[in-house]
């Protein structure tokens, strides 16, 4: 069995990728240049995935206290046709 490979990490925002999956995981409020980090880290596995990839976004604590910006970001990244082709989970 193989385990998910670490994207990225920081006190907030740790990205993973397990085969076609990007897993997002939020410890608090995510920031503009974190937005755009999982959007560079989606496109990545996108590239490697030509069936297309999925989302899983877990948000395990924090406040909800996102900027007009942030937002702006998420709904970018959401809408956005060629990314997360297989679907979007979010999970609190």
């Amino acid at each position: 069995m193989s385990t998910p490979d670490t994207l990225y990490t920081d006190p907030v925002l740790q990205i993973s990728a397990h085969q076609n999956l990007l897993i997002i995981a939020w410890s608090d409020a995510p920031t503009v240049p974190q937005m755009r980090e999982c959007e560079r880290a989606g496109r990545s596995l996108a590239r490697k995935h030509s069936g297309g990839i999925a989302l899983l976004d877990l948000i395990l604590s924090g406040k909800a206290n996102f900027s007009s910006e942030v937002r702006e970001e998420a709904v970018k990244l959401n809408r956005d046709p060629t990314l997360f082709r297989l679907g979007i989970a979010d999970a609190v």
